[in-house]
């Protein structure tokens, strides 16, 4: 972090510090203030925003942190209720993560929706190793595939993979916020599918150059 940043998040700390600590009282059953604060701060930070948003009107500013923390509070929950049975994966929402490109992501974090697209993508190939290149064409290579239904049903098949791998981690899940005990991919993966052995790389497991022909 440079001097520059350095000045300008020392100029904004005290608006960090009471978004978060609105947020935290919103949101106390999901997260902490100090958790809240230190997110906002990583986000800025990431984004390379901290600098600009010292610029901000000072309601302004305030407003835009809260609007951060919101988001984060609400990825927490949606986070959790991945794990303990409250969130189902639609069709729509598989689409919407792979239109994102999240199968080009590099892991710099690791999101619980990439684990489950990772896992699931793995299985998917084993399970039907035509779906899975269906979606390696137009996911990956972003190649026009002209089986429209054959690709939209790989898309289901990969819907219903994501929800079995996500149901298996949520197995191995402790409830509650702050008892987290997540399985590994490898348990999650043996418990979807008992004979099941696959690589853990969404974009590996896609490629057709890893598919037994």
């Amino acid at each position: 972090m440079n001097t520059e940043q350095d000045e300008a998040l020392a100029e904004i700390l005290h608006d960090i510090q009471r978004a978060a600590t609105r947020v935290g009282r919103e949101w106390g059953a999901v997260t902490t203030v100090e958790d809240i604060e230190q997110e906002i701060t990583l986000h800025l930070l990431d984004k390379r925003t901290v600098k600009r948003l010292a610029e901000f009107d000072p309601a302004a500013r305030r407003e835009t942190l809260y609007r951060i923390g919101t988001q984060l509070a609400v990825q927490e929950r949606v986070d959790y209720d991945h794990f303990t049975g409250n969130f189902l994966y639609s069709t729509r929402d598989v689409r919407e993560i792979l239109g994102r490109g999240t199968l080009h992501e590099q892991r710099e974090r690791t999101y619980t929706e990439r684990l489950d697209l990772d896992e699931a993508t793995a299985l998917l190939r084993d399970k039907n190793p035509r779906y899975a290149e269906l979606i390696w064409k137009r996911y990956v290579l972003e190649e026009t595939v002209t089986e429209k239904m054959a690709l939209s049903r790989a898309v289901d098949s990969l819907t219903d993979c994501m929800n079995q791998i996500n149901a298996a981690r949520r197995r191995g899940y402790d409830q509650g916020p702050g008892s987290r005990a997540v399985i590994s991919n490898d348990q999650a993966r043996q418990i979807s599918r008992d004979d099941y052995a696959g690589n853990g790389s969404a974009k590996r497991a896609l490629n057709p150059e890893y598919m037994e022909g």
